[in-house]
């Protein structure tokens, strides 16, 4: 089970509480996100959803019968797994992302098909699919990847491509994950900022996840910690784990602090997940 507090910006719950009434007042920093919140138009009252981001495929490690080790391949993908589970929910959801002509391509557009996935925003191209190696230490929570994505097809969205998923399309939400793909992928980030912007001038609400993989960080964490906070102004929702939040502001970072500058940048809720001590979610008073 896992446990969510609220939290109004900087108030730390140890025990799982909801807080509702504590007021507090919000820093002058913070006028531009609320001047941006009441120019959102009414939301777009469609129960749809969007995801959009990566498919790939991951080799989880195994042992053979002979105790040799070995990989077992399985369609992944944080956006992958969210359409998913919000499949199983009840809800419609479009796929907004590229997936290869190759044979795991293949496969990973069978599986989202079979879930009832609307797949009329997938592009197909021949390029390979991305391929995940997965490696955990036993006793630790926290997995390594190594990725091998070059030229891959779920790097081939752009802007362009954005602007025409959307056209005649009215979703209650969208959602992107990164993970694979980072916002160093200049063309991938001004793909999904088109989207997020077109999506919140039609009434949407936008989720997003920064899924970091350090390995997939080459210019360092403080170069992409400007672009994590420049996509903030387009976010609704920003959901974050612990590990996101050392790796952008270094070990021992006061999570409500980062919550709070989040907010400020144009966040409507911030929500950290803990691992096994549960997630906190932080909101405007």
């Amino acid at each position: 089970r896992t446990t969510v507090t609220l939290v109004p910006t900087r108030v730390h719950a140890r025990a799982p509480a909801l807080v509702s009434s504590m007021a507090m007042k919000r820093p002058a920093a913070a006028a531009p996100a609320a001047k941006r919140r009441r120019q959102r138009p009414a939301p777009s009252g469609s129960p749809g959803l969007c995801v959009a981001g990566e498919a790939l495929i991951d080799f989880l490690p195994r042992e053979t019968k002979d105790g040799e080790s070995c990989y077992l391949p399985k369609a992944g993908g944080s956006p992958f797994n969210v359409c998913i589970a919000a499949r199983r929910l009840g809800l419609p959801v479009h796929f907004f992302g590229g997936l290869s002509t190759d044979m795991f391509g293949q496969d990973l557009h069978n599986q989202l098909g079979r879930e009832s996935v609307d797949l009329s925003l997938v592009h197909r191209v021949a390029r390979p699919t991305t391929l995940a190696f997965v490696s955990k230490t036993v006793g630790n929570a926290d997995v390594k990847y190594a990725f091998f994505k070059e030229n891959a097809a779920d790097r081939s969205l752009t802007s362009k491509d954005s602007r025409k998923a959307m056209e005649g399309q009215s979703f209650g939400a969208v959602h992107m994950s990164l993970g694979a793909v980072t916002f160093e992928d200049k063309q991938m980030a001004q793909a999904f900022s088109e989207l997020f912007s077109i999506a919140q001038s039609k009434g949407a609400f936008t989720s997003f996840d920064p899924n970091i993989r350090c390995t997939m960080i080459e210019r360092g964490a403080h170069e992409y910690r400007k672009k994590v906070e420049e996509f903030m102004g387009l976010v609704d929702l920003a959901k974050a784990s612990d590990a996101d939040i050392e790796f952008l502001y270094g070990e021992g970072t006061d999570l409500s602090i980062i919550a709070e500058k989040w907010l400020k940048l144009g966040a409507r809720l911030v929500v950290i997940t803990r691992g096994a001590q549960g997630a906190v979610a932080y909101y405007p008073p």
